[in-house]
C-alpha cells in the first residue's frame, strides 16, 4: 500500500461486539466515513451490531449460513480444540471474506478479535491487501511459556499483520525479540460526549442527597472491575462529610453471573446499602457522568486503555484511576485526576482522601480534564493517529 490513506477500509465483526469496544467501532468507521473513506463491515454472525451499522450509513455484508467463530476459552486442551475449530472455519471462511474485501474495494481489512487475527490475514493475502488487528486487549498468560503471544506475534509477522496497540502497556503484552507493536490511543466524539447537551441524572431519583459527594464507576460487573473494593474503600469512609455516595453503572458479565448479587450483599454487610446505587447497564452514560463529581477506574489488573476514563474526562470529570496500564498513560495525576498506586481497598480508601482534599480544585480539573481529552483522545486524534501508523508502517508492522 502507498503512503496515501486508504480508499476503503473493511471491518471483520463477530456482531457481538458490546460496551467499550462497540462504541469505538462506530466511532472509527463514523469519523473515516466523514472523511470520504469507504466503510465496509463484514459482520460473521449477525447481532444488534449489524443495524447500528447500517443506521451509521456503513455498508454491510452478511452471510445466510453465517455461524458465530469458535472462541478460545477455557483450559489448555479446551483451547486446542477450539485451535482445530477454528482452522476448520478458516477454510470456509477465507475465500468469502476475500471477495467481499475485494468486492468492496477496501485496501485494508481492519480486525479486533485476537481469535480472528489468522483469519483476517489469511484473507486479507489471499485479497492482496492489507491486514491490521487493533488490539482491543492485552495479550492474556494463560498458555505456558508465553504461548499467547508468540503464537500472535508469529502469526502477525508471517501474514503480514500490522499490530496497533491501544495503549503503550498493552504494545508490551505482545512484544517478542525486543519489539513493540506501534500503539494509538483511542477516542470518543466530543460531539457526543460534550457536557453542555445533558443534563445531570437526577440525584434524588437514585436517592442520593444533593449535598453528597459523588462517586461513580462505568463498568461490567465482574470482580476484575474492582466494584467491591470501592464498596469496601466507601465503607471505610463513613465519617467523611458530606457523605460519600457510589454509584455503580454496568449490567452482569456472562462470565460471573452472581457478581452482582455478591455485590449488592457485600454493601449490605458493610452498612453501605443505602449510599451504593445500582443504576445497570445505561445506554446513555452522559447523564451519569455529569451525576458525579468523580469517577472511578477501579480495574484490579491492568486496563488495557479504559475507554470509560476518556468518556469521563470528556464530559469535565476529573477521574480517580489505578494507574497500571492505559489510565495511568491518559489520566494526568492532579491535573486530570488522580493515580492510585495499587488496586487494595485501602489504596483506593487514600486514593479517595486525596481527591477529598483538593475539593477546592475540582472546578479546574474539571476544565482541564474536558480540554486533555478533547485535545489528545477526540475520536478525530484518534483516527490521525491510525492513519498515520497505516503511512508509516509496511505490512507486519515495520517503520518504512
Amino acid at each position: 500500500m502507498s503512503r496515501e490513506r486508504p480508499a476503503g477500509i473493511t471491518w471483520l465483526l463477530t456482531g457481538q461486539e458490546d460496551y467499550g469496544v462497540r462504541r469505538t467501532t462506530l466511532g472509527f468507521l463514523g469519523e473515516l466515513r466523514r472523511r470520504g473513506i469507504r466503510t465496509t463491515a463484514i459482520v460473521l454472525s449477525g447481532g444488534s451490531m449489524v443495524t447500528d451499522l447500517e443506521e451509521g450509513g456503513h455498508e454491510v455484508v452478511t452471510f445466510d449460513d453465517a455461524e458465530a467463530p469458535p472462541r478460545f476459552g477455557g483450559n489448555v486442551l479446551r483451547k486446542l480444540l477450539n485451535g482445530a475449530r477454528m482452522l476448520r472455519y478458516q477454510s470456509r471462511w477465507t475465500g468469502r471474506i476475500a471477495a467481499a474485501a475485494s468486492a468492496a474495494g477496501s485496501d485494508v481489512l481492519h480486525v479486533r478479535w485476537p481469535y480472528l487475527v489468522g483469519l483476517a490475514g489469511a484473507a486479507a493475502r489471499e485479497a492482496g491487501i492489507r491486514a491490521v488487528w487493533q488490539m482491543p486487549n492485552t495479550v492474556g498468560t494463560t498458555l505456558p511459556f508465553g504461548l499467547n503471544r508468540r503464537y500472535l506475534s508469529a502469526l502477525c509477522r508471517r501474514l503480514g499483520i500490522t499490530p496497533i496497540a491501544n495503549s503503550r502497556y498493552t504494545a508490551t503484552t505482545l512484544a517478542t525479540g525486543g519489539r513493540l507493536p506501534v500503539h494509538a490511543h483511542l477516542g470518543v466524539d466530543p460531539a457526543v460526549f460534550d457536557p453542555a447537551r445533558y443534563a445531570p441524572a437526577s440525584r434524588a431519583e437514585m436517592g442520593i442527597p444533593t449535598d453528597a459527594t459523588v462517586l461513580a464507576i462505568f463498568a461490567r460487573l465482574q470482580p476484575s472491575k474492582g466494584q467491591a473494593r470501592l464498596i469496601r474503600a466507601v465503607a471505610e469512609l463513613a465519617d467523611v462529610r458530606p457523605p460519600l455516595h457510589l454509584v455503580i453503572a454496568g449490567g452482569p458479565y456472562p462470565g460471573a453471573p452472581t457478581h452482582a448479587g455478591e455485590l449488592r450483599e457485600l454493601a449490605s454487610e458493610l452498612s453501605v446499602d443505602d449510599r451504593a446505587h445500582f443504576v445497570g447497564r445505561v445506554a446513555e452514560p452522559q447523564p451519569y457522568y455529569l451525576a458525579a463529581d468523580i469517577v472511578v477506574s477501579s480495574t484490579v489488573d491492568a486496563e488495557p486503555f479504559g475507554l470509560s476514563v476518556i468518556e469521563a474526562m470528556m464530559m469535565g470529570r476529573p477521574v480517580l484511576a489505578h494507574a497500571l496500564g492505559g489510565p495511568a498513560e491518559t489520566v494526568l495525576d492532579g491535573r486530570t485526576g488522580w493515580h492510585v498506586p495499587g488496586a487494595t481497598a485501602s489504596d483506593f480508601t487514600d486514593g479517595i482522601r486525596r481527591a477529598l482534599s483538593d475539593r477546592g480544585r475540582w472546578p479546574e480539573m474539571r476544565r482541564a480534564a474536558r480540554d486533555h481529552a478533547v485535545s489528545e483522545f477526540s475520536i478525530a486524534a484518534a483516527v490521525d493517529r491510525y492513519l498515520a501508523i497505516l503511512a508509516a508502517t509496511e505490512p507486519g508492522g515495520a517503520p518504512r
